[in-house]
């Protein structure tokens, strides 16, 4: 037993039990998963390899997510590095952190590297609710510095909206308004509707926000004519 967690295998004889249980037990104090054999038995319907956990996470909960493209394409990216055919219950820390150096080298940001891990870890913590005897191992992530805020200098806002005037393109003219004025995110902006905007405030909708989260943002009046006038037509 470890925290109430029950591991059990059989052995021909009381020596090799008991080596696995100190074995594992050390594993379990790493964070490491333990040994269930070479030959655990498949359950039916249950997903046993890395891209059948992948594949299964995505059709039972990123399929409907706005990202869920993206996660998917992660967690493949880093269990290609590992051996997608390899066993759920195989995959160590150690595995996990070879996999981030290799991503690494191969010229992924740390950034990147972070969410492609965090993407695997996901689908491990689902499997790890669906079997109560699986110890996740654990996953570092690198450092990252937080970015720069970005703030768009009235000059650079007069000379984008300059531009867009200058080819005749009213569609991007009013994109730039919006996005800036109300701080709206691209997929945010194009998803707006008439019905979200409410005289000087317009609703975002968390479906459709970043941080999955309904809030509402003021309008200034040049955007609130973007959004009349468009509208209207």
């Amino acid at each position: 037993n470890h925290k109430q967690e029950r591991f059990r295998r059989n052995f021909p004889t009381k020596t090799e039990a008991q080596a696995w249980e100190a074995e594992s037990k050390a594993k379990l104090l790493r964070g490491e998963p333990v040994d269930m054999g070479e030959n655990a038995r498949r359950e039916e319907g249950k997903p046993y390899t890395l891209k059948e956990l992948v594949t299964h996470v995505f059709e039972t909960h990123w399929k409907p997510m706005p990202a869920g493209e993206k996660a998917l394409h992660n967690a493949l990216d880093i269990i290609g590095i590992m051996g997608p055919s390899m066993a759920v219950t195989k995959l160590s820390r150690m595995d996990v952190d070879k996999a981030r150096a290799e991503l690494l080298k191969r010229g992924n940001q740390p950034s990147t590297v972070n969410r492609k891990v965090a993407a695997l870890s996901k689908a491990l913590s689902i499997y790890s609710d669906d079997n109560p005897a699986y110890a996740k191992p654990k996953m570092a992530k690198y450092s990252v510095a937080e970015g720069r805020i970005r703030r768009y200098s009235p000059a650079e806002e007069e000379a984008t909206l300059a531009f867009f005037n200058h080819i005749g393109n009213q569609d991007m003219v009013d994109y730039v308004i919006v996005s800036l004025d109300a701080g709206l995110r691209q997929g945010e902006v194009l998803s707006i509707k008439f019905e979200d905007c409410q005289g000087v405030k317009a609703t975002v909708w968390g479906k459709l926000a970043k941080s999955k989260k309904t809030r509402t943002v003021p309008l200034t009046a040049r955007a609130q004519e973007v959004i009349a006038r468009r509208f209207k037509a």
